[in-house]
């Protein structure tokens, strides 16, 4: 098998911009900030990775606990003070008796748990008062009324198993396409633990926005300390040395940024380094520089290749996942069958010309023209017809517990995937392989 061509969604996380621009304005959520920043980058990793196609996306609590390494527990404790009964038409009262009265899988449940309130935040309170996106001709727009979710239901599984559905709103969806940094989320985790994944966040939007113009940022002394989440308030103190001060913050710096900070970034960000230089008119060394090595316009490019590459395929695979729920999803109920049922469709003639309009717009939009684009078109969904026929007579490629299979006839093993766009790129890169070895 041959390296598939679509990006892994924890190494090259698209995060909002405007998420990490503002993320400092979460702290006034004291008690939800932390699972509201969690809960915001794994909304982004679901997307990315494809896990909302039908139009909506899901969370399940331990899915969402185990990749961002949460204690579940804490997360289903009563909230003291839960948005629900703020923005309920009914007192607290109410509300608890008509749940005790038609039980928490009713319409009438209370969404009072730590996780559930962090959701309601995410969907009723403006987390960010000035919110800039992009409009379809790239314009950058600015919101003044922002949420991120649209919708949020809950579902109860088989098994005494719940999980959560939502829809993201379109401004935070339309930001993962075409107004975003781009992340690591295990990194944020491992930075999570000395409280600097803000400053990662922020770092990255400033060396994403300035990138192509040099290679480095001033900092004010405060602003950099603040950011690193070192307190300046000694500086203000009349019974303390000012100098000695001064000197002892900035050893915390200085050991913040390259003990706790660097290792974790593994090269993400090339030659990262702290230096510290002076101003006008002064001998002290107060402005903290933070450097790092330019990337190339060849690097620049060919990772801007892969990242829209990646786009064009997420959103070609929903907005098609989309087309078939509205015209045969409500047909079947059953995630697995609803799914396989997909990958039929798709690799067959059914609705050819829908499929083809998609790919050449969602190309152009993302990636821009491009020679024989209907040609690229044709041949691409062609090809997954000959696939399906060879698929139909000996079964290689199905979906089974939230997983994509392929069966390899040449070693015999059978490989997973968690998102539909990273098995079919790699089939039909691997077309003549097909071809010659799964016979009609």
């Amino acid at each position: 098998m041959i390296e598939k061509k679509t990006l892994s969604a924890s190494e090259f996380l698209r995060i909002d911009k405007n998420f990490a621009y503002h993320i400092t304005s979460l702290k006034k959520y004291v008690d939800e900030e932390r699972l509201l920043k969690d809960l915001i980058i794994y909304m982004s990793y679901s997307y990315q990775r494809g896990l909302d196609l039908f139009g909506r996306s899901s969370l399940d609590p331990y899915d969402f606990c185990k990749k961002m390494k949460v204690d579940r527990t804490n997360l289903m404790r009563t909230h003291p003070d839960p948005l629900f009964f703020k923005v309920s038409d009914m007192t607290k009262e109410e509300c608890l008796a008509l749940e005790k009265l038609h039980k928490k899988d009713s319409s009438y449940k209370v969404w009072d748990s730590f996780l559930e309130n962090a959701l309601f935040i995410l969907k009723y309170e403006k987390t960010i008062t000035s919110y800039s996106s992009k409009d379809e001709m790239g314009d950058r727009v600015t919101l003044a009324d922002f949420s991120y979710i649209k919708e949020l239901s809950y579902i109860k599984g088989p098994r005494r198993k719940h999980f959560y559905e939502y829809i993201p709103t379109e401004e935070f969806e339309n930001s993962l396409k075409s107004f975003f940094i781009n992340g690591n989320i295990d990194t944020y985790i491992l930075l999570r633990k000395t409280s600097l994944e803000d400053f990662y966040l922020k770092l990255l939007n400033r060396i994403e926005d300035q990138e192509k113009k040099s290679n480095y940022i001033l900092y004010k002394f405060r602003e950099f300390a603040e950011l690193l989440n070192i307190s300046t308030d000694a500086l203000d103190n009349a019974d303390s040395t000012k100098k000695k001060t001064f000197s002892d913050i900035k050893k915390k710096i200085n050991y913040k940024f390259n003990k706790n900070f660097i290792p974790k970034l593994n090269g993400q960000i090339p030659d990262l380094s702290l230096s510290w230089i002076a101003p006008e008119y002064s001998k002290v060394k107060s402005i903290p520089k933070v450097s790092w090595r330019k990337r190339s316009e060849k690097e620049l490019t060919e990772r801007n290749n892969l990242i829209y590459n990646d786009i064009f395929y997420t959103e070609l695979f929903k907005e098609l996942s989309s087309f078939f729920y509205a015209n045969y999803g409500y047909l079947q109920h059953n995630e697995e069958r609803q799914m396989n049922d997909f990958l039929t469709w798709l690799f067959s003639m059914d609705n050819f010309d829908v499929k083809k309009s998609n790919y050449i717009s969602i190309y152009a939009k993302r990636k821009g023209d491009k020679k024989n684009l209907e040609a690229e078109a044709t041949d691409f969904f062609s090809n997954l017809i000959e696939i399906g026929n060879r698929n139909k007579l000996k079964t290689f490629i199905w979906y089974k517990d939230r997983r994509f299979f392929f069966h390899n006839i040449r070693d015999g093993k059978e490989y997973t995937y968690h998102h539909i766009k990273d098995l079919l790129v790699l089939l039909v890169s691997q077309f003549e392989f097909i071809r010659v070895n799964y016979k009609v």
